[in-house]
């Protein structure tokens, strides 16, 4: 998934071969393992290229204020749910987003309000654990 590039820079790239970046996300109980993609040139790369996620391990993408926020399925290989968050609460979902390879073409999502986060997970998480707009989430290191 790529944070589609419509947004300033901030300007904070993290050196190359620095060390990932994790947070654990609290979800309905379910904890996910999840990159951290907090600088401009990681939030536009996302999970492209990315054979697979694994079991319950996810991205997260944190910007600095509240926006609405597309996503794009740019070079993905595997389908997600995509949560946008705002004050750590689920505003918004869209589950099991096709890859361009099975869909046919590159689809565009965005959220129906502002978010200042996003979490990408496996396609199937959120039936799985029964996640809904208005849940509470959880971030820490």
């Amino acid at each position: 998934m790529v944070y589609k590039i419509l947004n300033k820079s901030n300007g904070e790239d993290k050196v190359k071969g620095a060390k990932i970046e994790y947070s654990q996300v609290k979800i309905n109980g379910k904890k996910i393992k999840a990159e951290v993609a907090d600088t401009f040139a990681e939030r536009t790369k996302g999970l492209s290229d990315r054979e697979k996620l694994g079991k319950n391990e996810g991205m997260i993408f944190i910007f600095e204020e509240s926006g609405i926020y597309p996503f794009w399925m740019n070079a993905m290989k595997f389908s997600i749910d995509i949560i946008w968050v705002n004050d750590n609460k689920i505003v918004d979902i869209v589950k099991s987003a096709p890859t361009p390879e099975s869909s046919g073409q590159i689809a565009n999502y965005e959220p129906k309000v502002a978010a200042d986060i996003v979490i990408e997970v496996n396609a199937g998480f959120c039936d799985k654990n029964n996640v809904k707009i208005g849940d509470d989430i959880q971030i820490s290191k």
